[in-house]
């Protein structure tokens, strides 16, 4: 038989693990927002490694089109293809989901980081979707470590 101690440590143990595991479960997002966050970023990815980088902005959520014109967001895009080359490789590697975003409104965020090989070197794309105000999944954001 266990020891009223070895139940007690046994107990504390178990509402640590709840503790660190509870939060990292309520970060995944729903089955069906994610599968329509992927193909928003599936999408992206299609029209930017084509070069399509105005159609990209075009497609993208009103709240990156309030921050971000879209002649910066096509130079910018334009410079990162320019520096990194082509895609070689993209995994996905993470999926978060968050009902906040740094510098934006309250809403429905799913990150979604990559971990990706181009031409020059390798890096991890992470990809912002939001549910736009027309109640679709667009890319809000788009950042490179």
């Amino acid at each position: 038989m266990i020891s009223r101690k070895m139940r007690i440590h046994l107990f504390l143990v178990f509402i640590v693990i709840l503790i660190i595991v509870l939060p990292m479960l309520n970060k995944r997002p729903p089955e069906e927002k994610a599968d329509e966050a992927k193909k928003a970023a599936a999408e992206f990815f299609t029209l930017i490694e084509a070069g399509e980088f105005e159609k990209s902005w075009e497609r993208s959520a009103s709240l990156l089109k309030t921050k971000v014109s879209k002649t910066e967001w096509t130079e910018k895009l334009a410079g990162i293809q320019k520096h990194a080359g082509k895609v070689e490789n993209r995994e996905q590697d993470k999926m978060i989901f968050e009902r906040s975003a740094k510098d934006s409104p309250d809403g429905e965020y799913i990150l979604i980081t990559y971990k990706t090989k181009f031409e020059k070197g390798a890096v991890e794309e992470t990809l912002t979707t939001m549910l736009d105000k027309d109640q679709t999944w667009r890319v809000a954001g788009y950042f490179l470590k």
